[in-house]
């Protein structure tokens, strides 16, 4: 599911079968962040950093950011993840709005061609939602397309409702950081008009036109209010 999420969200991955094949990789490759699983057979995630960690220094190579990816939320695991030199730790199940939110902050944005290309419309003939561009990335699989979109819906639903509360309160850099973040995730699962109702959203707000972002949030609702119920149906 992770590599589907990565997928969707425009970032290019490799994946190591355990640990010692992630060593062996970072040693041979150039990356610009490692996604590891704590426990692993071979070398498990604590070891992997220590000893990419231990060869970075001894070589001068560059510090390569390490993000601790595990389903044991034990409290305090964090804590000695980022003892041993780990520079994020996201729990799993991992929903698609915490692993875009982590890397945005970790790594510059990915290339719009590998999320998939905007499809070409008038500017009042964006779909509100094209399942065809989420069965580009899985395929006919009814239940994987299914699952997405359940983990689209939800972190939609959460972003949308601080959306709102950055309107109404007049924030607008709460509202620009909002709908860049469900910009990309809602061009990513075929949500196209609500991506472009958030693409000049969050122009709006960063220009701090507080004025235009209430016929904006109007806009919105609507959009968001039909994109559910195709979705659903």
């Amino acid at each position: 599911m992770i590599w589907r999420q990565l997928q969707l969200l425009g970032y290019r991955a490799d994946f190591a079968a355990d640990g010692a094949d992630a060593l062996d990789r970072w040693r041979r490759g150039s990356y610009a962040l490692l996604l590891t699983d704590l426990h692993m057979p071979r070398l498990d995630g604590y070891a992997l950093c220590d000893q990419i960690r231990a060869e970075e220094a001894q070589a001068g190579r560059t510090r390569m950011t390490v993000i601790a990816l595990t389903a044991n939320a034990i409290k305090g695991e964090a804590l000695h993840a980022r003892d041993i030199g780990m520079d994020d730790y996201l729990t799993k199940p991992l929903t698609l709005s915490a692993l875009q939110q982590t890397l945005a902050h970790w790594l510059p944005s990915p290339s719009p061609s590998l999320a998939g290309p905007m499809p070409t419309f008038g500017p009042h003939a964006l779909p509100v939602f094209d399942a065809e561009a989420l069965r580009a990335f899985v395929g006919d699989d009814a239940a994987a397309i299914r699952e997405l979109l359940d983990e689209y819906e939800r972190a939609a639903q959460t972003i949308a409702a601080g959306i709102r509360r950055d309107i109404a309160a007049q924030r607008p850099d709460g509202v620009a950081h909002g709908a860049h973040r469900l910009k990309s995730s809602s061009r990513a699962v075929g949500a196209f008009a609500l991506g472009e109702v958030c693409h000049r959203m969050e122009t709006a707000a960063r220009q701090g036109n507080v004025a235009a972002l209430g016929a904006l949030g109007e806009e919105f609702d609507d959009v968001f209010a039909r994109l559910s119920m195709a979705i659903r149906s």
